[in-house]
């Protein structure tokens, strides 16, 4: 299948917020989780760009906290993970990178994955900053993969953003380390 923006950002999203699965024999399944109160609406965008490309129903699961797309469908899951090589499984957030066929690909299908992967693990939010302004933007993209989080700041340095990086170790969440992207700044808001 080829390549375009469409799948570039759902392949971003399933970066961020997607859950590949299978028996490794009959059954196959991609699931995207979402805030039910926020999400709804861009689910079904995804929902749309699933349906298109690769003529496959999905579903919307509602539950109290969590909203899931899900498809089951072999297609699908082998072109995420044969076709792109995103892994699946347990471990997925920290071996997640971004693919070599997007890495390659131009700058509109690159900008399309990262908006993906901002759409499920970014933040947009603004901060005061004394002396300066009380509403000062700030872009953030937070990680478990350490691969992903050099991958976004290799492409936002060649691209001219100005980024930011961190990282925060966190054993009691269950989690060891998350690496943070941000672009700050109104210049960097209106080029993001």
């Amino acid at each position: 299948m080829e390549l375009n923006e469409s799948l570039a950002e759902l392949t971003g999203v399933v970066i961020g917020d997607g859950n590949l699965w299978t028996d490794g024999k009959y059954r196959y399944r991609v699931d995207i989780n979402g805030d039910p109160k926020l999400d709804r609406e861009y689910f079904n965008f995804l929902s749309t760009i699933i349906q298109t490309m690769f003529n496959r129903k999905t579903w919307l699961q509602v539950r109290p906290h969590e909203l899931v797309l899900r498809t089951q469908s072999k297609k699908v899951f082998d072109f995420l993970t044969k076709e792109l090589g995103l892994p699946y499984g347990d471990g997925k957030g920290r071996k997640v990178i971004i693919p070599t066929k997007i890495l390659s690909s131009n700058w509109k299908i690159l900008r399309c994955c990262i908006r993906g992967i901002a759409d499920t693990d970014g933040s947009l939010f603004f901060a005061k900053k004394e002396g300066y302004r009380d509403d000062y933007p700030t872009i953030e993209i937070s990680t478990t993969s350490r691969g992903l989080a050099e991958d976004l700041k290799r492409i936002l340095k060649s691209r001219t953003f100005r980024i930011g990086s961190r990282k925060q170790v966190r054993e009691k969440w269950g989690w060891n380390t998350r690496y943070i992207i941000s672009l700050n700044g109104e210049g960097m808001l209106k080029n993001g």
